[in-house]
């Protein structure tokens, strides 16, 4: 797959997200215990770093990303699907951080369906398998890195 055609794939994929996205939640529960978006985002990373404490090291600051964006979805809508698709484009060369990636959409699934906070995890729920299937989409068999990119993804995603 090109660039052009992975960057294309992923702007049809999230419209396709957004049109069938779900109204969220107010997070005002969230927003009582947490004072601040800083206070939430650290929150997130530390449930992050909490459920995968001795499996993971932590790479890249992807759930405080999306944890921010969330934060802001009410003034900013599309916030957490324009971080999605930074992420997305920006990382897709990079195993680890792409692999991190598909990682923290699948926790932030799970940690709002903790919450019961139904709209988000349909939306993460989306996301998670759109960027699973962007990822071996990317490294199909004639990425260089197909190889490198499946084990790691096997080892550390599945």
């Amino acid at each position: 797959m090109k660039a052009n055609e992975f960057s294309k794939k992923v702007l049809d994929g999230l419209t396709a997200i957004k049109e069938r996205m779900p109204e969220l939640e107010a997070m005002a529960e969230t927003k009582m215990q947490c004072k601040n978006v800083f206070n939430y985002a650290a929150w997130c990373e530390h449930n992050f770093e909490r459920n995968l404490a001795d499996r993971y090291e932590r790479k890249t600051t992807f759930t405080s990303d999306f944890s921010i964006a969330e934060w802001c979805e009410s003034v900013e809508q599309g916030a957490v699907l324009d971080t999605f698709k930074r992420a997305v484009i920006e990382w897709k060369d990079n195993i680890t951080y792409f692999a991190e990636l598909v990682i923290v959409l699948n926790m932030k699934c799970w940690e709002h369906h903790a919450r019961n906070n139904h709209g988000w995890v349909e939306l993460y729920s989306d996301l998670y398998y759109f960027a699973k299937d962007l990822y071996f989409d990317w490294f199909d068999d004639e990425n260089e890195k197909h190889d490198e990119a499946i084990n790691y993804y096997y080892d550390y995603v599945d």
